[in-house]
């Protein structure tokens, strides 16, 4: 029964440390959303490629996971649809500065 009570809490605190992280990045308008424009789509969900520990935004799966998360509350089903990219410039380290577009529809 502990051990199970244990994972409860570990798991909680693991998500609550994702919502923590996911406000950070809002706070510094590396993330955002907006309604979409794409056919087929609800809501168009901002991610800039910036370094933070535990994050790779340039990783497709990462940003989908984040895009979903983020919108929890006001699409708890939603789904990925679609996905772009536009290079902004250059990092001071030469990393490629980029802002991705992930595509939600609700259901």
């Amino acid at each position: 029964m502990k051990a199970s009570s244990g994972i409860a809490i570990l798991g909680a605190a693991l998500l609550a440390g994702c919502q923590a992280q996911l406000n950070v990045l809002e706070a510094h308008g590396n993330l955002r959303v907006e309604k979409s424009t794409l056919q087929g789509s609800d809501y168009a969900v901002y991610i800039k490629n910036v370094v933070d520990f535990g994050l790779n935004p340039d990783d497709r799966e990462t940003r989908f996971k984040i895009a979903t998360d983020y919108m929890k509350a006001q699409c708890p089903a939603g789904t990925v649809v679609s996905s772009d990219e536009i290079t902004t410039g250059r990092y001071l380290t030469g990393r490629a500065a980029k802002t991705y577009i992930v595509y939600i529809r609700c259901r």
